[in-house]
């Protein structure tokens, strides 16, 4: 079913016209309700200053601060107290487009929701290109799930927060798990025993994240 999904995607694609080539006219064109401190003529302000070389920061309609931190052709990251945005513009087979935005709030643990839209910004459903890894896959192989230790230890788990990141103007996604860092300090310093280090990666494929 996901295969049809994407391929009945792709077909529509092939007879819309992409009217934003750059992230930045997409980031112009977003709706008020997906970036709420900013609005429009906010956008445009900020940009205009990173192209500028000078300092991208801008007091929002909501009293914060928000900073652009990074532009390219294909790629944007904004901070606004304790949220960060990350948006990129991902190239699929049939030439046309989608962006994928990434909000993550760290508050103090951070905890990302990933989303994709059309370069119109009609939502789309984030299964067609995206299946995140549950906690489980951070867990080392040959760990004893029986043992009482790391019982104790999976019981204090009891929360799945996840933090999402782009690497490589996006067509790079990583993946941390980062329900461990608001344990106590006892139990968190197990997590080396039982937890990988390293972050899930994906790459974008012209297709989805695998």
């Amino acid at each position: 079913m996901k295969k049809i999904n994407i391929f009945v995607f792709l077909i529509c694609c092939c007879f819309c016209t992409v009217k934003a080539q750059s992230i930045a006219s997409v980031f112009n064109s977003i709706p008020d309700k997906i970036l709420l401190p900013l609005d429009s003529i906010q956008r445009l302000d900020i940009v205009d200053l990173y192209n500028a070389g000078r300092a991208a920061r801008i007091v929002n309609n909501l009293g914060d601060t928000s900073r652009l931190i990074s532009l390219n052709e294909n790629y944007l990251a904004l901070t606004t107290g304790n949220l960060q945005l990350e948006m990129a513009l991902l190239p699929m087979i049939n030439d046309s487009k989608i962006i994928c935005v990434i909000k993550t709030v760290c508050a103090p643990v951070c905890d990302s929701r990933v989303s994709f839209y059309t370069t119109d910004w009609k939502l789309m459903d984030s299964s067609v290109f995206f299946n995140p890894v549950e906690k489980n896959w951070f867990i080392l192989d040959g760990v004893d799930r029986n043992d009482e230790y790391f019982k104790t230890f999976e019981e204090a788990l009891d929360m799945d927060l996840m933090q999402f990141g782009f690497e490589n103007d996006g067509f790079s996604l990583i993946q941390i798990y980062t329900t461990p860092q608001y344990l106590s300090p006892d139990i968190r310093g197990k997590s080396d025993k039982y937890l990988k280090n390293e972050p899930k990666k994906y790459t974008w494929n012209k297709i989805r994240y695998e």
